[in-house]
């Protein structure tokens, strides 16, 4: 499918509060910092899905062409992963806005905050944390690519191991049908159970693909 291109804008922190004041839960927001600096990041912006530059090519299609993009990443909109991210977004005809500073800007800011008790700095500092989320988990869920490929193979295993049991065929129909589903979901390079477990209470924080 043939799109047209999009522009990039840059948005300062400041007016991506305003933005998520007023739009929380239906902006699409990026973080396209490696897997690795997502896990390991004492905050992330709230409602934000990790979609690491490396592979942002291969999961676009997890992203809605109908909803304009922020895009965060460590050090902001000159030359950096959201620069580049921003790139391959608008060529496939998303409206892509990056967002300034990067988490650069915003540890500076609540670190700021933090050592400063004028009250100016108090105030920013109680506009700034309610749009980030602390540290997460110490024990992060796996990625939801890992969590279907154990999802699918646990239930086969124990569909197997029910008809050998049982002999009730039963069984082998659920095994079967999943085994038909994981060539689907080669062919058409989409994912239902991931979509399935992407509901689940358990991934609510956790949008980690590939």
């Amino acid at each position: 499918m043939t799109t047209k291109n999009q522009t990039k804008n840059n948005l300062s922190f400041e007016d991506y509060i305003q933005e998520q004041r007023v739009n929380e839960f239906s902006l699409q927001v990026i973080d396209v910092r490696s897997q690795h600096d997502f896990e390991q990041a004492p905050i992330v912006l709230k409602h934000c899905i990790n979609l690491p530059y490396s592979t942002l090519d291969t999961n676009l299609r997890l992203l809605d062409h109908h909803k304009p993009v922020y895009v965060v990443c460590q050090q902001g909109c000159e030359d950096s992963a959201s620069t580049h991210a921003c790139s391959i977004l608008s060529k496939h005809g998303f409206q892509c806005t990056c967002i300034e500073g990067g988490f650069n800007e915003i540890n500076k800011r609540l670190s700021s905050s933090d050592s400063n008790t004028n009250m100016t700095m108090k105030k920013d500092q109680d506009t700034l944390i309610p749009f980030v989320l602390e540290n997460r988990d110490s024990h992060p869920s796996w990625p939801l690519e890992r969590q279907a490929r154990f999802t699918s193979g646990f239930l086969t295993l124990s569909g197997l191991l029910g008809y050998s049991l049982s002999r009730n065929k039963l069984f082998l129909l659920g095994s079967s049908s999943l085994a038909a589903g994981a060539v689907f979901s080669a062919l058409t390079d989409s994912c239902g159970l991931a979509k399935v477990l992407k509901m689940m209470p358990w991934n609510k924080n956790n949008y980690r693909w590939l």
